[in-house]
């Protein structure tokens, strides 16, 4: 049986199986070069904590002659760099080994997934919230009549409230037992582990009390629970995809068409990735410029903005170097390419973004540390909770609604 093998506290989604499109797509065609390296940009799916992180850019960087695996939680964007032989899919294939989705780098399809998922989690979010009103005035009425209330009454009022909770739990919980049975089928365990299972203890503790016709059921604190857990998770998705908003629109920059010159002086469109240092290349008014240019003819206004932070336009004037990023206002500018788009200023400021994402604070290297043995110690924590109760003398039903207790007060 497969150790598992726990995530950082935090990861929503567990691991996403690997389809087979994943394992058998040929990734060669998507390798380039850069300077005397091989490159290649790669999507992963299902990595969303540090601890997912980590492991995958260890293991490839683990390969032999690889200088540089750098992952993008945000964007999911994957860009590794690597000399000699190294097949790029023994890169995909590692990663696939370790139970996560990759794929080449195509169309961006990231935004609306993450779109739908947060969607998914507002909807998800607003039937919990709905439902823990509803049966937090049935509590309501149960709390206050327990003196004079009937047994049939209140057993009656804790059965509405099961009926109410069932199909919200299996609908607004779904993302969270979705993510504990992927994570467990991969051989790993996640912070949704411990949550399904609080959940499901409580409802399920809850359903024999009211059974038997107990004083006591906790259908509220199920749903108000989901209900909670859901919003935090709606607001972590969010900022997830507006971070993957802003890294796509940087990236689309460097991806768009350049107007080169030939020999002879004609235009024509190219890929900015097929451009090379030396490259001589016309820059339109309303146009940004892609790669790092010596101005040779023509004076324009510049908007430099988004490399300078100055809001006014600049006049260039030949021999002048105009940067990536920037963008001509008035006139045509010919120019010289002076790099290459993965070396210019424009593709430095993306990689300077994706490393400020990815630098862990004290808190979180404490956190990693701790990650290896967390999953494991709350779960621990949780039964031995439960049989010391029940040595004490205390019910079976009261020991499970502890450990519950305990898996939960634990989630961070």
């Amino acid at each position: 049986m497969t150790a598992l093998t726990p995530t950082a506290p935090g990861c929503p989604s567990g691991l996403s199986p690997v389809t087979a499109r994943d394992t058998k797509t040929g990734y060669a065609g998507f390798v380039r070069d850069v300077g005397n390296e091989h490159a290649i940009d790669l999507v992963v799916r299902g990595a969303k904590c540090g601890g997912c992180l980590s492991k995958i850019e260890k293991s490839v960087s683990a390969l032999p002659g690889v200088t540089q695996a750098r992952l993008n939680l945000s964007s999911g964007q994957m860009r590794v760099r690597w000399t000699g032989p190294l097949a790029a899919d023994r890169i995909a294939q590692t990663i696939s080994d370790l139970g996560y989705g990759v794929a080449a780098q195509a169309a961006d399809t990231g935004a609306a997934d993450k779109a739908r998922e947060e969607r998914s989690l507002l909807i998800s979010m607003g039937v919990a919230g709905f439902a823990a009103a509803n049966i937090m005035l049935l509590s309501v009425s149960v709390w206050a009549g327990t003196g004079e209330m009937g047994e049939a009454t209140r057993q009656t009022l804790h059965a509405l409230s099961g009926v109410i909770a069932l199909p919200v739990l299996l609908f607004s919980g779904r993302h969270f037992f979705r993510s504990a049975w992927a994570a467990l089928r991969n051989g790993h365990a996640n912070m949704d582990v411990p949550i399904s299972l609080a959940l499901s203890l409580a409802f399920g503790v809850s359903v024999f009390e009211t059974l038997r016709g107990g004083e006591h059921a906790y259908f509220d604190a199920v749903v108000m629970l989901c209900f909670f857990l859901l919003i935090g998770r709606f607001l972590d998705a969010r900022l997830r995809r507006q971070a993957h908003a802003a890294a796509n629109a940087l990236a689309a920059m460097q991806t768009s068409a350049v107007t080169r010159l030939t020999d002879k002086g004609e235009a024509v469109s190219v890929a900015a990735r097929d451009v090379a240092a030396g490259d001589r290349i016309l820059l339109a008014p309303g146009e940004r410029a892609m790669v790092d240019m010596r101005i040779f003819d023509g004076v324009s206004d510049v908007d430099e903005s988004l490399v300078t932070g100055e809001s006014l336009p600049r006049t260039f004037s030949p021999g002048m170097t105009l940067h990536a990023g920037a963008i001509n206002v008035s006139a045509p500018l010919r120019g010289e390419a002076l790099k290459v788009v993965e070396e210019s200023l424009l593709s430095q400021i993306g990689e300077m973004l994706e490393a400020g994402e990815q630098r862990r604070s004290a808190y979180r290297r404490i956190a990693d540390r701790a990650v290896s043995i967390y999953v494991p110690f709350v779960h621990t924590t949780a039964a031995l909770a439960c049989l010391g109760w029940l040595l004490l003398g205390a019910s079976l039903p009261d020991a499970l609604m502890i450990a519950a207790a305990t898996l939960i007060i634990t989630c961070p």
